[in-house]
């Protein structure tokens, strides 16, 4: 994943380093010389950690040498670009006589982002007023704050791990609405009050009729296919999965000679899914 911090500042380098140990990351800052000690892994401020993370002496847990991803920039607009995360952690300064924040960089980061780049999920880090980011979000039009997309991000996985724990064929569960009837017949994990709730839904939602609601939930069933796959293999890259995607690794990748031991003992499981059957069997 690209993700863009602008800003490095004490708040935009900390988050910086710790996004670069899993993901490319491009700082963005307005002075050459900070850009320069950057990009020579030179912390211009003073804090153990970061300047250990930046020189590569920090260790992993396996005592190998922690890799930063990462670069620092002047050109703003090739950062933003190709981002798929912007973090805001430009300065705004407080007037304590008018009680008044200076917000005009962090604005100015939000307008560049949003004609480069207006798909990017920006994220504000900077101290601002309260109800800045609601305020901010009306004046652009941005329909989606971050709690949203996390509860929705949130779910999704969910599903994604629901999936991959009963063993279904995501081929097939994320096909297209018009093989729908077709794919009722693949439903074998689900119990039986949960097949007919399907299909009600399924019986009243006319392919004939266009409406908002339908559209939409059209164009993310189709898309879900796509995400689960592309979701997948990204995870895998950096090393990482959620509980179910790891349960189905298990079953799709035996391999039982390399276990330690001879017997295991499974203990304390109920209700048991189509992964633990399996693999118990």
């Amino acid at each position: 994943m690209h993700i863009a911090v602008a800003g490095t500042g004490y708040v935009g380098l900390s988050i910086a380093t710790l996004l670069a140990q899993h993901n490319k990351v491009t700082a963005v800052d307005i002075l050459p010389e900070k850009v320069e000690m950057l990009n020579r892994r030179q912390s211009p401020i003073q804090d153990e950690y970061i300047e250990k993370y930046l020189s590569g002496q920090q260790s992993a847990p396996d005592g190998q040498p922690i890799r930063l991803d990462f670069t620092a920039t002047l050109d703003a607009e090739s950062a933003y670009k190709d981002a798929e995360f912007v973090v805001i952690a430009a300065p705004t300064n407080y007037d304590p006589q008018r009680n008044y924040f200076d917000t005009s960089a962090v604005e100015a980061v939000i307008r560049l982002v949003m004609a480069v780049n207006p798909d990017a999920f920006m994220v504000i880090k900077s101290t601002v007023p309260v109800g800045y980011t609601e305020h901010i979000r009306q004046q652009t039009g941005s329909r989606e704050t971050l709690d949203d997309f996390y509860f929705w991000g949130e779910m999704l996985i969910s599903d994604f791990d629901d999936a991959d724990k009963n063993l279904a064929d995501t081929d097939a569960l994320f096909s297209n609405l018009k093989e729908l009837n077709e794919l009722s017949e693949h439903y074998d994990f689900l119990e039986e009050g949960q097949k007919e709730a399907i299909s009600q839904f399924f019986r009243h939602f006319s392919l004939r009729e266009t409406t908002e609601l339908k559209q939409r939930f059209t164009d993310i069933w189709n898309g879900l296919g796509n995400l689960y796959t592309t979701f997948r293999h990204r995870l895998e890259t950096q090393g990482l999965a959620y509980e179910g995607m790891l349960y189905r690794q298990v079953i799709d990748r035996p391999n039982v000679g390399a276990w330690p031991y001879r017997t295991y003992v499974f203990v304390g499981f109920n209700v048991l899914n189509r992964v633990e059957q399996q693999l118990f069997s």
